[in-house]
């Protein structure tokens, strides 16, 4: 599936950085969560799929003109790529998940550190 979710002007840059492989480790490891998930959010409204974010990447990699490519690093194509696959990620939480996170009552921090 990654294989063809990279558009063949971008791969290059993609590969070469010393992040893409965590990359498109997390990016695999999200594909198989995601078809896991059955998205439980808002089926309904529009997709929220692994391929959906595929999609949007390659649309970004669509209206990024030649020149700004050029001037982009490899880095930032890597995160422009794992941007596009993260962006719906809380929709794939499960129901009791979300539940637990919007519970008034629940005084847990899930993560102290970003509570500041």
């Amino acid at each position: 599936m990654l294989d063809h979710a990279i558009p063949e002007g971008i791969r290059p840059k993609l590969l070469v950085s010393p992040i893409s492989g965590k990359v498109l480790s997390v990016a695999s490891e999200l594909e198989s969560q995601f078809r896991l998930s059955g998205t439980p959010f808002f089926k309904e409204y529009t997709d929220h799929s692994f391929q959906h974010c595929v999609d949007v990447f390659r649309s970004a990699c669509d209206i990024i003109t030649e020149r700004a490519i050029e001037v982009m690093s490899s880095e930032d194509i890597n995160l422009l790529f794992l941007s596009c696959i993260l962006h719906d990620v809380g929709l794939h939480i499960t129901e009791d998940t979300f539940l637990h996170l919007t519970d008034s009552s629940n005084v847990q921090i899930a993560n102290p550190s970003l509570d500041t």
